[in-house]
């Protein structure tokens, strides 16, 4: 009995650690004290089920409020790293969505996006994609989103799932090091590309670590764009919205090779792609 009532207590604190808040305007997920997930533990698989719903608003404008969902969604995101991915062994193994490396900020097109792309949506998988930044204005940000809109335009890739703007440092490259930016320069760097693309009918959200938003950038003016962070460590809380959380970085799955990140997905991005005519997807 007294086994029984601890487990009560751990799956209690597991489930308040991750809760709704609002703050400058925001609404979403956030962690206060709660520890990473491990998705293949039985005990986190039932705090997913029991997850409290994901209430649709992520600003005081209707425009942005994206449809109520009540579970979260697993999703991976993969590179030309993991090389030759088996996304049939992928959607079997319960995956339900993958966000590609579309391109960095010195590179072109990664070289097995339209692999990757034409493999998941063979198999099922909602697909979405990031850009690695390396813009150090606000130009070079415009820049940024005119390059991947046209990637994106080649194809007419239909995305399921937004286009993120990978935010994170170059460690110590010259031409990638955005940690050395102003931090309101920095918070005007992600909004252009997130603003362009969305001009450009594409919905773009951004990326990065909780540390790295939390020293680097303000998040508080980002609402507008839903936010994916990075958070691998029991030790580090996420005091911010997000609406896709990174828990793992040397994950396993079964057709990827050798690590790879794994994701929570907490809305319903579809749904609202759909309904808006974003990312290629029709009304």
């Amino acid at each position: 009995m007294q086994r029984k009532s601890a487990f009560i207590k751990f799956i209690t604190a597991l489930l308040t650690g991750v809760i709704l808040c609002q703050t400058a305007g925001c609404k979403g997920f956030f962690d206060s004290n709660g520890p990473s997930w491990d998705y293949n533990s039985e005990i986190n698989k039932a705090a997913a089920r029991n997850h409290k719903p994901f209430t649709g608003a992520i600003s005081s404008d209707p425009e942005y409020d994206l449809p109520e969902m009540t579970e979260p969604f697993k999703v991976i995101d993969i590179s030309a790293w993991q090389e030759k991915v088996d996304f049939k062994a992928v959607a079997e193994s319960g995956v339900d969505g993958v966000i590609l490396r579309l391109a960095r900020y010195d590179m072109d097109k990664d070289t097995y996006f339209d692999r990757n792309y034409s493999e998941a949506k063979k198999n099922g998988l909602m697909v979405g994609c990031y850009y690695f930044m390396g813009a150090q204005s606000t130009d070079e940000a415009y820049s940024d989103a005119e390059k991947v809109t046209k990637l994106l335009d080649e194809k007419k890739y239909e995305l399921e799932l937004p286009v993120f703007y990978d935010v994170e440092d170059e460690h110590g490259s010259l031409s990638g090091n955005i940690s050395s930016l102003d931090r309101q320069l920095l918070t005007d760097i992600i909004k252009t590309f997130c603003e362009t693309m969305r001009e450009n009918g594409y919905y773009t959200g951004y990326y990065s670590t909780v540390s790295f938003a939390e020293k680097e950038y303000y998040p508080e003016q980002l609402c507008q764009y839903p936010f994916w962070v990075a958070r691998w460590s029991e030790s580090v809380s996420a005091q911010l919205t997000y609406y896709v959380w990174q828990y793992s970085a040397t994950g396993s799955v079964p057709g990827v090779n050798g690590e790879c990140d794994i994701n929570l997905c907490f809305a319903d991005f579809c749904t609202y792609i759909e309904k808006h005519g974003y990312n290629n997807l029709s009304k």
